[in-house]
């Protein structure tokens, strides 16, 4: 079999059809999704066992499974102080300590400790005035829980509950703090401060001035501590890059507010989202590299995986896939806007959350790039602290190439994988969300099985294949597969198929004078086949059948039948 050069990256398949593989990729697929009765604006956070914790407006916490279904949901602690005209639930994105605890942030002016196999309250502490918490809380190496609040207080409190110090503020505080690798905790203000703080004791180190509009997003760390957060000015609106030391590194104008907080390449590159419309890429010394113009306002701050894919939410509902070149991959639409940031698993699931009160899980292909500050909060644990430099590094996954199988027989795929580090580690294969029941891998020497039943049917099926190493912290590398399930019918096997000026020919063995029909469907799962521009009689070992009708068509199906 050969292909031949055409406008179209298409496959062709072992047996009876052809596939553009690349209009699936090239799509959203949502795996699961769990819809809440009221919106949801807090981010999702993802534990080690791949648990998916948030809390939505109906003011409840809840623990999904990677599959989707509750595991648990708790209802948090009515409101005593309600600080907008109606209750507006969970707004802070939990965080997730070493040991699994779960700190969330509730609207009755407490930060609550949680467990994670059931969410029961281990501890719960109460803030001077018993005001709304909007900050999200961060969680630090020794595992000292600090947070803000509209008190006017940032909070440390101890992992025991008991409050380790706090320091008054100038103003309401509703942007989350970090944490730096050197302990030092960073956290903007609703009086337009920066402040840094010093972890012993909650004195302040320097302050940085931004002008008098509020600071609502929280700072991302890079290389060598540098930091990088927006205003939220709409007449003076800045990004900044903040020196250590409190000194301006550089300035970039947008367009409007910035309510987003960055995220950050491994070549430096900074991207964030904005109120004027645009997810931001800029070079490391704050000239713009790119900017992508979305369908409304940025909030949400963005996500980037291993292949440089930047997924990021809008205030038009939808969830934008976009490149490292600044062009779009795909969007999904929901029916609300999107404010929370995404987070992406080890094995490449992208989890987000609407407006319209539904978590989402989409097939994403790569787990999160490794860098500075890779997703909102640092981390999918969304502990918003700043790492050491990183010893161990992830392991490389093999690519996979796409297969077609009949149905009723078995698919075996070896796969393989490489660890960087030296000593080599320990890898482990395991299947991503969204796999076939009944498909296995051999978590050792990633040998993929799966036997399609028969009745499966004329299907694709995506499914991805991770490795993960011993290292610490555990790293991984996923990758997609796509497998056309094709029935057990008898058919022709196809030898090749052309391209050309929008022109498709089929080449199959025959037997000559014997009659053929070639038939087509542009939909896998349609069970009727189309007629292609009559029948055929072969006039030696080989017949061939071209099919002009194709302009315009993203993908086509093809069989060749013997007729009787």
């Amino acid at each position: 079999m050969k292909m031949r050069p055409g406008k179209r990256n298409c496959l062709l398949l072992a047996f009876v059809a052809v596939f553009c593989f690349q209009e699936l990729a090239r799509a959203a697929s949502v795996l699961w999704s769990f819809t809440t009765p009221d919106p949801i604006l807090a981010s999702p956070a993802i534990a080690k066992d791949g648990t998916v914790y948030f809390g939505s407006y109906d003011r409840k916490i809840y623990a999904l499974t990677p599959a989707g279904s509750v595991k648990w949901a708790i209802n948090l602690p009515p409101p005593i102080y309600i600080y907008f005209a109606t209750y507006t639930g969970v707004y802070g994105t939990p965080a997730i300590g070493a040991d699994g605890t779960i700190y969330v942030p509730s609207e009755n002016g407490k930060l609550l400790a949680l467990n994670p196999a059931n969410g029961a309250v281990l501890w719960d502490y109460a803030t001077m005035m018993v005001e709304g918490l909007y900050s999200s809380p961060a969680v630090a190496p020794d595992g000292t829980i600090y947070f803000g609040s509209f008190d006017e207080s940032l909070y440390a409190i101890n992992p025991n509950g008991t409050r380790k110090w706090l320091t008054r503020f100038d103003s309401t505080i509703f942007a989350s703090p970090v944490v730096g690798g050197d302990g030092t905790v960073y956290c903007g203000c609703d009086d337009g401060k920066l402040y840094a703080l010093n972890p012993a004791n909650g004195s302040r180190k320097w302050t940085f001035d931004t002008g008098p509009s509020a600071i609502t997003a929280s700072p991302a760390i890079g290389t060598n501590g540098t930091l990088y957060i927006g205003v939220g000015s709409v007449n003076n609106p800045k990004f900044y890059s903040v020196n250590t030391n409190g000194t301006t590194n550089w300035i970039f104008t947008t367009g409007s507010r910035v309510r987003s907080s960055a995220a950050l390449g491994p070549d430096g590159t900074i991207y964030f989202g904005c109120d004027d419309g645009n997810l931001y890429a800029l070079n490391p010394n704050g000239s713009q590299k790119w900017a992508f113009p979305a369908g409304g306002a940025v909030g949400s701050s963005p996500a980037i995986a291993a292949d440089g894919t930047i997924y990021f939410g809008c205030d038009d509902g939808k969830l934008y896939a976009v490149d490292g070149n600044g062009n779009q991959i795909w969007t999904l639409q929901t029916t609300n806007y999107v404010f929370a940031s995404p987070a992406i698993g080890p094995d490449g699931t992208v989890c987000f959350a609407s407006a319209d009160g539904v978590l989402y899980a989409l097939r994403g292909c790569r787990p999160a790039i490794v860098s500075d500050w890779p997703m909102f909060r640092y981390g999918i644990e969304r502990t918003g602290r700043a790492e050491a430099a990183l010893t161990n590094h992830p392991p490389v996954l093999a690519s996979i190439a796409d297969q077609a199988i009949v149905e009723g027989a078995t698919l075996t795929i070896t796969n393989a994988a490489e660890d960087p580090d030296v000593p080599t580690q320990q890898l482990r294969f395991s299947l991503g969300i969204g796999a076939p029941a009944d498909a296995s891998i051999n978590p050792t020497n990633g040998i993929l099985q799966w036997t399609p039943p028969n009745g499966f049917g004329s299907n694709a099926t995506v499914f991805s294949v991770v490795v993960t190493d011993n290292g610490s912290p555990p790293l991984s590398d996923a990758r997609c597969l796509s497998v056309v399930v094709i029935p057990s019918i008898p058919f022709v096997r196809i030898q090749a198929i052309d391209f050309l000026s929008d022109r498709v020919t089929i080449r199959w063995g025959a037997v000559s004078n014997r009659m053929y029909r070639v038939q087509y469907k542009t939909n896998i799962d349609d069970p009727m086949w189309n007629d292609a521009a009559g029948d055929i009689t072969a006039s030696g070992d080989t017949a061939t059948k071209t099919d002009a009708t194709i302009t315009g068509v993203p993908q086509r199906f093809y069989r060749v039948e013997l007729l009787p």
